[in-house]
């Protein structure tokens, strides 16, 4: 436990500022990863602090380990176990400084089983349900749940949104180093709290009203918007940390060309005034006449000019059979049949593709 003693020395949260007096009453709210046994009588014995978390049931292990009284069901236990199923059991614990205090093992069965070790609020669940989804119904059905599950949704939601921002908007790349790992989780991580500030500051209108945080509340774009201008900003940071000496050279990552033309008036060289005029568009296409045939549909974009007139070549390879002649031949043939009786042509209709004689040309109707 010493390494959690260091980083809550670090943080500065075990003593109120500026004094030396504990902080009692925090409480921490953790995974399956952290939570055990030795992790909340360490907490509670020496902070004063509470815990609520996950744990995986494994199977029963030696008393001598602070094991957990519930261990992992068989699947034949959790087949005849209906779903809502719980049981609860706590264990009064003595602090060195002589306070009583209660640690309390709850398993549960949802679709499978659930755990949960708490220090925060050790009491019997009485009359506490949830709503889930179940096969074969439209609406959801609720099942008893343990207290201890309504703490931990709600304090942990903000761990599950902050797993969730990081994964929609990562800033990871592919690496086999795993400190750049570590260190892209954590500029994830800061991302989020930044963005989670902003939105606070903006949606208390802190200060006027048309203050440009507004745009970052859209949920159309807000927090792509408030990624890309933060990106902006980082860059403009590390160009002027660089090129503090506009008169003097470019540093190597910067183009030694001539500028390229951009006014999108956010980039550091838009600001900056190093860039002006703005780039070539793609040209547009023109658009294409529309063509009425002798059928009387209407084509609005047409592939070849020649349409209406003369059939053209197809650059077909050899010459194929007639599709207005197989059209045109009795349904009781084969298809060998038709094509043998079929007169050849390399010539034919270019919107459609297809190979037309001399002969049905004045008759043939394009299939649009």
């Amino acid at each position: 436990m010493g390494l959690v003693d260091q980083l809550i020395e670090k943080a500065g949260i075990a003593t109120n500022p500026g004094t030396l007096n504990p902080v009692h009453g925090r409480t921490i709210v953790c995974d399956n990863y952290y939570t055990s046994m030795k992790l909340a009588k360490h907490l509670y014995d020496k902070y004063k602090w509470t815990i609520i978390g996950t744990m995986v049931p494994t199977e029963k292990k030696s008393p001598a380990d602070q094991d957990v009284p519930f261990a992992k069901l068989s699947k034949g236990a959790m087949r005849k176990l209906n779903r809502g199923w719980c049981r609860e059991a706590c264990i009064e614990m003595k602090s060195p400084d002589g306070a009583r205090y209660y640690i309390q093992h709850t398993t549960w069965k949802d679709k499978k089983q659930v755990t949960w070790l708490n220090t925060h609020r050790v009491k019997k669940s009485e009359g506490y349900s949830v709503k889930r989804y179940v096969k074969g119904q439209k609406e959801r059905v609720k099942f008893s749940a343990p207290e201890v599950h309504k703490d931990y949704s709600q304090y942990m939601n903000g761990v599950d949104r902050n797993d969730r921002d990081s994964r929609d908007y990562s800033t990871t790349i592919r690496t086999t180093r795993y400190y750049l790992r570590i260190s892209f989780w954590a500029l994830d991580c800061v991302l989020h709290a930044m963005y989670q500030v902003v939105r606070c500051l903006a949606e208390q209108e802190v200060v006027d009203k048309e203050w440009e945080w507004k745009r970052y509340l859209s949920s159309n774009g807000g927090r792509t918007r408030f990624q890309i201008d933060v990106a902006l900003a980082l860059m403009s940071h590390g160009i002027n940390l660089e090129w503090k000496d506009r008169d003097g050279p470019r540093p190597t990552f910067m183009r030694q060309t001539a500028w390229v033309p951009c006014n999108c008036q956010e980039c550091y060289f838009c600001i900056n005034g190093l860039t002006e005029g703005i780039m070539d568009k793609k040209k547009r296409k023109a658009d294409k006449a529309a063509v009425v045939y002798k059928c009387g549909k209407k084509r609005k974009m047409i592939k070849c000019p020649k349409i209406g007139g003369d059939r053209c070549d197809l650059n077909m390879k050899s010459v194929q059979y007639c599709r207005m002649c197989y059209r045109d031949r009795p349904s009781t043939e084969t298809k060998n049949e038709k094509r043998k009786a079929c007169r050849l042509s390399k010539l034919g209709c270019p919107l459609c593709k297809v190979p037309i004689c001399k002969s049905c040309w004045p008759t043939y109707e394009h299939n649009i």
